[in-house]
């Protein structure tokens, strides 16, 4: 589910204890993983010794009965579990939508219709504290569903707070840090879940698009292109996760969380510890923690720690490193982090509450602070809803937030933006949509399969493959799209008329 075992072990003791146990009965914890279930030890009162002794008889007994019920009800639990891995393939999992209203926010989420009728007999007839226990057997994103149909299920609110913990979330942070006490439990979890899956798709990165060249993985081997070449393996003992692309230089990030780096150095944006010499051949950098994620903007780059700390090097002269001065070494640049993003000379990260926060030049209002003054330091940016996902052009930033709508802010003198633009995030007219990439002078909006491209002093256009696309990345004047297989374009835009 996206947790680390100890955690899991943890959560599922709180369901056994406190959430399956039927009113009167006792309640049992178990451990992660095959093991047996057994009961939990409360701690006895203090005994003197001479009653301790006397008791000694009663609670091998004692163990005999625990042992016993305990054995019972790993019984029963066997059979609830079983009903409800039927009642999740049903197609009542598969159909329910749920939606977040479109003023944020409301007290309560937009009402789902009553999904009784298609509601399996096998689901109704479970007991809600049986219900309450389904985050042990459902995935993340059928529970959520499930969670969310509040006339099959009165206790979705609890039900909701915790399977947050799976995300690591509290709603109650949520709230305080976004002053809003009415944000319900749902739309928090929606939010969890969408972030969850943008940050994996941003950590597994099969495509990108540079200022010149392209990089695509196949099975853990990356390839790199450019216009005049045809893709050529990049040689690494360790298979890769994800790829970037920045203006001339690119990075790798290996499934154990390695950092490689190739490419153009100049302003030190490989991390090398100098500027003397480009790489033609993969480097490593080694840096305090495993690499979740990594960004390229012009001449600076950006890493992802599993630790939540952001670290840079290359240019930093507009403040895109959050300091205003170059790092020709990886220094740390911020931490709470949980996604992160590279523009030509800006820079954006999100925390785990859904704030986006961005630093460097801000000529066009990219930063979304409201002006066009420079951030040497991570600033806030002016969002009216959560950010689940966010990616930064030349002087242009996209932000996915927690609805599937998209807001852009900055510069929008080729139609990048569509009709959005300005010093705060505007929303693009553009339904709901799934992810986004943003290009130097370009943008592209994937939705349904199918991909859009703003751009070229035209209305969004969609980009005409027949195929289903599953991954976009936006370069210079170019792009990446994967679907079975891998295209790259290049793009003529044409120059303001204006």
């Amino acid at each position: 589910m996206g947790m680390g075992d100890r955690t899991r072990e943890a959560f599922h003791e709180v369901l056994y204890k406190e959430l399956l146990a039927e009113p009167g009965a006792r309640s049992y914890g178990q451990r992660y993983g095959r093991h047996p279930l057994a009961p939990i030890r409360k701690e006895a009162p203090r005994r003197s010794a001479q009653s301790a002794e006397h008791s000694r008889d009663d609670e091998c007994r004692g163990a005999a009965r625990c042992t016993e019920a305990a054995a019972e009800f790993s019984r029963r639990v066997t059979l609830r579990a079983a009903q409800i891995r039927k009642a999740a393939r049903c197609s009542l999992l598969e159909s329910l939508e749920v939606t977040l209203p479109q003023a944020f926010p409301d007290p309560q989420p937009a009402p789902l219709a009553d999904p009784a009728p298609q509601a399996p007999r096998a689901l109704q007839a479970l007991p809600h504290h049986v219900l309450l226990g389904a985050s042990l057997w459902l995935p993340p994103s059928d529970f959520t569903r499930l969670a969310a149909a509040c006339s099959l299920i009165p206790r979705s609110h609890e039900m909701c707070c915790w399977n947050l913990q799976i995300f690591g979330l509290d709603p109650d942070e949520l709230r305080r840090v976004w002053s809003r006490k009415e944000l319900s439990a749902q739309h928090l979890l929606l939010f969890a879940l969408r972030r969850h899956r943008a940050q994996q798709r941003a950590r597994h990165q099969g495509i990108a698009a540079g200022l010149q060249h392209f990089l695509a993985l196949r099975e853990g081997t990356a390839f790199r292109w450019t216009k005049a070449s045809r893709p050529a393996p990049l040689a690494l003992p360790i298979p890769v996760r994800m790829v970037a692309c920045g203006g001339d230089h690119s990075l790798l990030v290996t499934v154990d969380g390695q950092l490689w780096s190739c490419g153009r150095n100049d302003a030190g944006q490989l991390g090398l510890g100098h500027r003397d010499a480009d790489a033609s051949e993969l480097q490593r950098l080694h840096l305090p923690r495993p690499a979740l994620q990594a960004a390229c903007g012009a001449d600076h780059s950006l890493v992802l720690l599993a630790s939540g700390e952001v670290w840079g090097f290359g240019r930093g002269s507009e403040g895109q490193l959050g300091s205003g001065e170059e790092a020709l070494d990886p220094i740390r640049v911020a931490t709470g982090a949980s996604h992160i993003a590279c523009g030509a000379d800006h820079s954006v990260y999100l925390d785990c509450c859904g704030r986006a926060f961005s630093f460097g030049e801000n000529s066009s209002g990219q930063l979304g602070l409201g002006h066009c003054c420079r951030a040497e330091g991570p600033t806030e940016m002016i969002l009216p809803r959560l950010a689940v996902d966010v990616d930064c052009g030349g002087t242009h930033t996209l932000i996915l937030v927690d609805d599937l709508t998209v807001f852009g802010c900055g510069n929008n003198d080729k139609g990048q933006l569509g009709e959005a633009g300005g010093f705060v995030p505007e929303l693009l007219d553009l339904g709901p949509a799934e992810g986004i990439s943003c290009g130097f002078s370009h943008s592209l909006v994937l939705s349904a399969g199918s991909v859009r491209v703003l751009g070229g002093n035209s209305l969004p256009r969609p980009l005409g493959l027949k195929s289903r696309i599953s991954e976009i990345s936006a370069g210079g004047q170019s792009l990446c799209a994967s679907s079975t297989a891998c295209y790259s374009f290049a793009l003529r835009l044409r120059r303001c008329g204006h």
